[in-house]
């Protein structure tokens, strides 16, 4: 027996190597070709290798989520877009594939022949083609001409709260929420819990299976704010406008209106510093506000003794410095709280507050003169509202749905630790906030106040001038806080401006507060996970026993001038859509059993007291709104 040598055994093992890394290198070359020019053979290969045992509920589950508002409207949805593109060295005759093309499409022969005709590898002959088309178009099965399956985001209300929902570019949110819903299909996409390990939130709700975002946002208060911030449609450049409204109890977002704002359908034509949120930038505080919260630290900073509270007006000038910082802390004015909205507003501003010259300025001590409106909303929130530390969210709760049952994934309704000041403030502080604010519908108070702030600018100095209104809804016992800022280039601003802006405010909380007590009082309309919420609560805090009882008789008759609008019942049952008029003062008559599919009167219209009302209803009816959702594959 020969024995082979040394050298003979590496050569061959060196052929063997090269031999493998060639035929490596030729199936990767080989599955770039195919996957960059045949990319529907390409599919069909991925297809048969991919081992999945739901493959269609994993592959509905990747696609990104839809972002509801408190109601299931939608405010951000993905669905399929389906386009047309031809490979032209792969049509073997072009004049027998024009013909049908231009039939099916809807597009003149001479443009697709232009088209085909131009030389390039790959042509785009249609974007967004009808399920009728798709069918068509596979039915004619003409080579060299495929299928582009892509999922595209859509914001079906465009400009309205588009600062707090963001946009999304290749899947991934860069603003607003839907930033923040990134971190959250990070944590769930590999998730392999089953639903049964899940609780059950809603049941036969039709809709699209997958992850989907739940907001604190209510659509028909949001187009209020709307409408109150359309006169300032015609603003000059660099001035901002902004209402926002948010649940004293909870720091739930329930209305976050701004102008200008943008389209996020097309936001890449949009100069960037269109981006920046007027509530998330630095301004100066406004005196009314440096007042009350340097109020805030003297009450906080008195000795504990058996002689009880001194009250705001008699308090002594003795101040803990120490207190005092930790206190800005507490009330979250020290520091910018994590915001689920975020924003592209900079952490750090460039700009100054500017007072006046004057003979004596007031001692503001450690109250912090430079803010952003939602520092100083939470911050007064949490010292009215019986010291819960809440923080302003958009965020309700994460479910996943699967065959039209949800199950909850997570929720973000806590609202925060208790008791981040001495709760025995509280009284106080809502008493001292009546006597500095004007009065307002339904038992408010409105505190007001202007400010001017600057930047170098080129060795100049850039002033802004900032007006900041914020009202508790009521004064007493807040439910809701509404806040609204403007800001306009200059050093002086028309006093004109600053009083639109607070009548807008009063102007507003009627109308807000009257949905916001009717729908935190639809238990059915909610799921389990929202109904802690639902018997409205004034106040949370261990001081609710011992605040004083409010004689309602005025904010009823207010309320009850309201005009009250016929609800949208469309898909609802029978027991919430009854629920939902049962306070209206109104005569229902039922035609039919199971879903309601029509009402009369229509949406929208005032309904008076005494008024009927009449519901028809029909077996086994898909909601409307699915039907029309184009991610639901329903065309």
């Amino acid at each position: 027996m020969v024995k082979r040598s040394r050298l003979r055994t590496k050569q061959v093992g060196r052929r063997r190597l090269v031999i493998i890394v060639l035929i490596t290198l030729v199936c990767i070359g080989a599955a770039w070709y195919v996957s960059r020019w045949q990319p529907e053979f390409w599919h069909r290969i991925t297809g048969y290798l991919a081992v999945e045992q739901d493959r269609d509920t994993r592959s509905r589950e990747s696609v990104r989520g839809t972002i509801y508002d408190r109601n299931y409207q939608v405010l951000a949805v993905s669905y399929e877009r389906v386009s047309v593109y031809a490979t032209v060295r792969e049509i073997p005759d072009l004049a027998a594939v024009i013909k049908p093309l231009s039939t099916v499409l809807g597009i003149p022969a001479e443009d697709i022949a232009e088209r085909l005709g131009a030389g390039s590898p790959r042509i785009w002959l249609a974007r967004d083609i009808s399920q009728e088309q798709e069918e068509l178009i596979t039915d004619l099965a003409l080579r060299g001409v495929y299928l582009h399956r892509e999922f595209v985001r859509h914001y079906p209300e465009r400009e309205s709260a588009a600062h707090l929902v963001g946009f999304v570019e290749r899947d991934t949110g860069l603003a607003g929420i839907e930033q923040f819903y990134n971190r959250l299909e990070r944590k769930y996409r590999l998730d392999k819990r089953g639903v049964e390990t899940l609780p059950l939130v809603a049941d036969g709700h039709p809709g699209v299976d997958g992850r989907h975002l739940l907001l604190t946002l209510d659509l028909k208060i949001q187009r209020i704010l709307d409408n109150h911030l359309a006169s300032y449609v015609n603003l000059p450049s660099g001035s901002k406008r902004g209402i926002v409204v948010m649940e004293a109890a909870t720091g739930a977002l329930i209305g976050y209106a701004q102008t200008p704002s943008f389209d996020p359908n097309r936001f890449h034509t949009y100069r960037e510093e269109l981006f920046a949120d007027i509530f998330d930038e630095m301004m100066a505080v406004p005196e009314p506000f440096k007042v009350f919260l340097r109020e805030i630290s003297l009450l906080a900073s008195q000795p504990e003794g058996a002689g009880g509270l001194l009250p705001w007006s008699v308090v002594t000038e003795r101040r803990k410095l120490g207190v005092q910082l930790q206190l800005w802390e507490k009330l979250g004015v020290g520091n910018r709280e994590g915001y689920d909205f975020t924003s592209s507003s900079q952490t750090v501003s460039e700009r100054v507050s500017f007072d006046p010259p004057q003979v004596l300025l007031p001692d503001y001590e450690t109250v912090p003169v430079m803010q952003t409106p939602l520092q100083l909303l939470t911050s007064i929130t949490r010292s009215v509202n019986g010291g819960v530390g809440v923080t302003p969210h958009a965020a309700d709760r994460l479910v996943l749905r699967r065959n039209q049952s949800e199950y909850l994934l997570e929720s973000f309704g806590d609202p925060g630790k208790r008791d981040v000041i001495d709760t025995s403030l509280t009284p106080e502080l809502r008493r001292l906030f009546q006597a500095m604010g004007q009065a307002g519908p339904v038992d408010s108070r409105l505190l007001s106040g202007t400010s001017t702030s600057y930047r170098m600018n080129g060795g100049m100095n850039s002033f802004q001038q900032h007006h900041l209104s914020l009202a508790l809804v009521p004064a007493e016992r807040p439910e809701l806080v509404v806040l609204a800022v403007g800001s306009d280039p200059g050093y002086l601003t028309e006093k004109k401006d600053a009083a639109d802006l607070d009548r807008n405010v009063l102007s507003l909380i009627a109308p807000v507060i009257a949905l916001q007590r009717v729908m935190k009082n639809l238990a059915d309309m909610m799921s389990p996970g929202d109904q802690a919420g639902i018997n409205y609560r004034s106040v949370v805090g261990a001081d609710s026993a011992t605040a004083p009882v409010r004689d309602q008789a005025s904010e009823e008759t207010e309320l009850n001038r309201l005009e009250v609008v016929m609800p949208e019942l469309d898909g609802m049952s029978l027991r919430k859509s009854l629920r939902i008029l049962q306070a209206a003062g109104i005569t229902v008559r039922v035609q039919g059993t199971g879903r309601v599919v029509d009402q009369r009167p229509e949406a929208g219209s005032p309904l008076s007291s005494g008024a009927q009302v009449l519901l028809m209803l029909e077996q086994d009816r898909v909601d409307a709104d699915f039907k029309n959702d184009p991610a639901s594959g329903v065309r």
